[in-house]
């Protein structure tokens, strides 16, 4: 008797261990997004993740892309040179995202345009592997 009931609970744990993830997977709507830049070009190998999840992919070289992701979470858009943007799912099925220019990396420059044009016309740099100040 003692055995038969062990086993029961077993194999119990084991039906509520394995169902959890298909209760996940169960809760998982299917989005359609597209990805572009302010021009509306469509832009290829943006990443998106799903935020609190474990997962992600990348828009393809039409900047679209097919995601299963929970109805309620947070997709992060981002992309090399463009600002990094969350948008939430909230349960709909199309998802159009427009990427802006990351402006603050470019105003950083000190010489405002061309730094390796600068450093080539001033004397103290040489043009190497790399840039070194000579004196």
């Amino acid at each position: 008797m003692k055995k038969h009931f062990s086993i029961l609970i077993l194999s119990l744990a084991c039906l509520i261990v394995c169902q959890t993830p298909l209760k996940a997977q169960l809760n998982q709507i299917r989005v359609s997004i597209t990805v572009t830049d302010k021009y509306l070009n469509y832009m290829p190998g943006v990443t998106i993740l799903v935020l609190n999840y474990f997962y992600g992919t990348q828009t393809g070289d039409d900047g679209k892309v097919i995601l299963y992701c929970p109805p309620y979470s947070t997709l992060q858009f981002s992309y090399v040179g463009y600002v990094t943007q969350e948008v939430p799912v909230n349960n709909q099925k199309t998802i159009v995202v427009r990427l802006e220019e990351d402006l603050l990396a470019y105003n950083n420059n000190p010489y405002n345009s061309n730094p390796i044009l600068y450093l080539l016309n001033n004397n103290k740099y040489r043009k190497g592997l790399f840039y070194a100040k000579i004196g």
